[in-house]
């Protein structure tokens, strides 16, 4: 054993004598598992007004509960955690702000939560944030939650009544954070070993990076985040070469990353369909995007905040707005104001060029929205 003669004698009479136990005073700290809230003491507690029943067997399609809670106007948020009650059987919680004005009946017609600016997430490994003083989430006065909840039956009946821990910054924040996604549509062919998926978001602001964390189901095998400059240069943001659904990671940046307006964010996942994934229900069968685990989801979920943007702006400001109608990234490009972008207000010379529709040398609106439109499908 690479031990010495009296260290062998003193282990060969310990197991000699049954083994007694030694000075407690000299054993390990015993491990400790909190009941508490993780992020401290929150100044605001959110709860599901009732508990939420799930089946024993089978599967549960999402539930979306609509909580509008008393937070005493505007609140910038530092901290939160977000804490099921039966987390055996809770495959994710999301949470999304319905600010004034827009409706539960709205946000169910739209369908439109599955790469939103959310507030905050649960997955397995990953319940609470907390950010550095100057960043924060924003909840507007009067604003309803959405908590989206997907329950996996275990072969025993539950009930569950999630709650949201809310810390308040105690100062306006310089900066906003905010939330979006790398998505793509795929079909992964049965036995498929490493099946690649590519996804692709253009920027149409000048963001900073924060985080990162991709989400998969179980025949999730690798991510990669990468992005491309104006230049065409690009570079490699995280690779996560052993993805584990079990243990699904926010990578945190200790310098952000600058993404200028013209960039490309790009996502490639990889997903083991085959016998050699333990995880996987049924390898003969081809896999589409779905809700259920069974089903598979290729997103690239990032936090980011606008330096240019002061917090609390309308949120058309950020990128999900900003790609369907490229109105922002006009009003940003077109800088002396006269309603065309031209090749000196464009920050790459090759993407003004793809955008200069009909070849006069200027970039209308409706040029810019169909290009960023194009864009977000290849």
């Amino acid at each position: 054993l690479g031990a010495n003669a009296a260290d062998r004698a003193d282990l060969l009479a310990w197991l000699a004598t049954g083994r007694p136990e030694g000075d407690p005073a000299d054993a390990p700290l015993p491990r400790r598992y909190t009941t508490d809230w993780e992020i401290g003491v929150p100044d605001a507690v959110v709860t599901l007004p009732a508990p939420i029943p799930g089946k024993a067997t089978g599967f549960m399609p999402y539930e979306n509960v609509f909580v509008k809670p008393d937070l005493g106007g505007e609140r910038w948020i530092q901290a939160l955690e977000v804490r099921p009650s039966a987390r055996e059987v809770v495959h994710h919680v999301l949470v999304f702000v319905l600010p004034p004005g827009e409706s539960e009946s709205d946000r169910r017609r739209r369908g439109d939560t599955a790469g939103g600016n959310y507030l905050a997430a649960y997955v397995p490994g990953n319940n609470r944030l907390t950010y550095p003083d100057g960043f924060a989430k924003h909840i507007p006065a009067g604003s309803t939650l959405h908590f989206q909840l997907h329950y996996t039956p275990n072969g025993t009946a539950t009930r569950d009544q999630t709650s949201l821990g809310l810390v308040f910054a105690r100062t306006p924040p310089r900066h906003e954070v905010r939330v979006a996604a790398i998505s793509a549509k795929f079909e992964i062919p049965p036995g498929a070993a490493n099946h690649e998926v590519k996804g692709r978001i253009p920027v149409p602001l000048d963001a900073r990076l924060m985080s990162f964390m991709p989400h998969m189901h179980v025949r999730g095998k690798a991510y990669r985040y990468e992005l491309e400059l104006p230049d065409g240069k690009a570079r490699t943001l995280l690779d996560v070469p052993r993805y584990d659904f079990n243990w699904q990671l926010l990578y945190r940046l200790n310098e952000y990353i600058d993404a200028p307006a013209g960039s490309v964010l790009r996502g490639t996942a990889h997903f083991d369909n085959s016998t050699n994934n333990p995880a996987n229900p049924d390898p003969s069968k081809s896999v589409q995007w779905g809700e259920q685990t069974y089903d598979e989801m290729m997103l690239g979920y990032f936090e980011y905040y606008l330096p240019s943007v002061a917090p609390g702006t309308d949120s058309g400001l950020a990128l999900g707005r900003a790609l369907r109608d490229g109105s922002a990234l006009f009003n940003q490009l077109d800088r002396n104001r006269d309603g065309k972008i031209t090749p000196e207000e464009s920050p790459s010379p090759a993407q003004f060029r793809a955008a200069d529709a009909d070849h006069d040398g200027i970039v209308t609106r409706d040029e810019l929205r169909d290009f960023l439109q194009k864009r977000k499908k290849k």
